[in-house]
């Protein structure tokens, strides 16, 4: 998997400033609820076996639901902190162990 392009980064921003402006905070948490609940079943329905087992060349279930914990995570950090004190924080990534449990 590569990292995005600065142009993708921008797009996304753009995308992300155009939906949450036309929606209310209700509005954001219920979406937000929702995906997490579908992720949620997804990852669940994913035998132990294969966490960890990786597709071709790519990232394994694990990995990846790690690396988007750890993502969420730092963006969550990320909003509160600009939310606080106007400024955007220099907080490091989160490490979380590669565990499904913990992880969801």
């Amino acid at each position: 998997m590569s990292d995005p392009t600065e142009e993708q980064i921008n797009q996304l921003r753009g995308w992300i400033k155009q939906e949450a402006a036309a929606k209310s905070v209700d509005e954001i948490h219920a979406y937000v609820s929702e995906r997490y609940e579908r992720l949620s079943k997804t990852a669940n329905a994913i035998p132990e076996d294969a966490m960890a087992r990786p597709a071709d060349d790519e990232w394994s279930p694990i990995e990846a639901l790690k690396h988007l914990a750890e993502w969420n995570w730092q963006v969550g950090e990320d909003i509160l902190h600009v939310c606080l004190t106007g400024e955007r924080p220099a907080n490091p990534q989160p490490t979380f162990p590669p565990d499904r449990t913990t992880l969801l």
